[in-house]
Parts: structure tokens; sequence; C-alpha cells
């Protein structure tokens, strides 16, 4: 069985998930209370978009029978977050990446996380608390700099947000999210040159979705 579980690990990041669920549910008939198959399983079904399934088996790692460790509870719970968050059920979800935080604050996925559940909530002051968070342990994790410019955008704060999507060019040259957004910040502004510069790099890098824009704003 134990072989099982680690070609299951080896799996699940090249996104073998089907594969990885097979073999964890082998390993799951036949000792349901292994809970580091239910705790890869929910990553497998994650994979394959099955948000309910996935909560469920991180919900068993949960489970008193199971007394998993420490680290296996943190990633539970941030499993059952991020999948209320793909759900559209944010509330939730911020009640279970909470709980995340509580056990692991230095882990920068669950700062992203609720950054994200607060976005989608309007809650933006919030969620620029755990993007500043996620900046301060990771000062070069170019989401931190990028989900700042989106909420900057949203507070109509534009050259705020401009120089957000900056950073995260600075980390990653080739962001391609950071050019597109970073020109809508500046169409909002009355900057239709710097948009257009930065959308026809969007169009080098492969966005093709810009082209209609670009056409719309640039012509």
């Amino acid at each position: 069985m134990e072989k099982n579980i680690e070609a299951a690990r080896i799996m699940i990041p090249q996104k073998q998930y089907e594969e990885a669920l097979t073999l964890l549910s082998k390993v799951i008939r036949n000792n349901p209370n292994n809970y580091q198959a239910y705790l890869l399983r929910s990553q497998a079904k994650y994979g394959l978009q099955d948000y309910l399934g996935s909560m469920n088996d991180a919900q068993e790692i949960l489970a008193e029978r199971f007394k998993a460790d420490s680290n296996s509870i943190f990633i539970a719970h941030h499993n059952i977050g991020t999948c209320y968050n793909n759900l559209g059920l944010y509330e939730k979800a911020i009640t279970s990446l909470n709980l995340a935080k509580s056990l692991n604050s230095s882990d920068v996925s669950v700062h992203f996380s609720l950054s994200y559940s607060y976005m989608q909530l309007q809650v933006l002051d919030s969620a620029i608390v755990e993007l500043d968070a996620l900046l301060k342990l990771a000062p070069k994790d170019k989401r931190g700099y990028y989900g700042k410019g989106k909420v900057y955008i949203m507070k109509e704060k534009y050259q705020e947000a401009i120089l957000e999507f900056d950073k995260a060019i600075d980390v990653d040259p080739n962001y391609v999210m950071a050019y597109q957004n970073r020109g809508e910040a500046k169409r909002l502004i009355g900057d239709n040159a710097g948009s257009c510069s930065d959308w026809q790099k969007c169009v080098e890098l492969g966005l093709e979705d810009i082209k209609p824009y670009l056409k719309m704003v640039c012509q």
C-alpha cells in the first residue's frame, strides 16, 4: 500500500489525477484509516475539479479517529477553503482558510487564497492585508503584487494599481496578466498610448483575447 501512496504523490504534481485517484481509492478500501490516502485523494479530486468530493475527503482527515498531524490538518482546512472558493462560497472559504492560517501563518498560499475570498466579497482592505502578509513572507512572489494591483483597480486607485503591476513585471517580465491589467489601469486614467503598448506586449506573449481591445482602443 505504501508503494501506491508514493506513486500517487508523484502522479499528482504531474496532473495524473485519474491514475492517482484509482491507486488511492484502492488504498482506502484496504485501510479506511489511512489519512494520508484521504489527503492525497482530496488533492487528486481537486485537480479533477470535483470540489465536493475533495472537501469530503479533506473532512475525513479532520475526523477524531485519525488523530492526524498538524500539517495534514492545515492542508485539509486549506483544501476545504480553496474548494469553497471555487464553488463561490467565499464566506465559508474564509472560515476554513482562517483555521488553516491559525495552524501555519507562514504559508504564502493560504494568504493568497484568503485575499481571493476577500476580493470576491469586495472586502478590499482585508484582501490587501493578506497580500501584504504574503509579500512579507515572499517578496519575489509576483502574485502578491498582481493581486494588489487588481484590488487597487477595484478601489479605483489606478496609479497605485499601475505601480503594483510594475512590481509584478519586474519579478516576471513575461507576466502577461500583469501587462493586461496594467494596460486597463492606464486606459482608465486616459493613457491610451501606454495601454496600447501593454496590450501589444500581451499579443507578443500569446494572449489572443486582447486583440479586440487593441482594435477598439488603439486604432
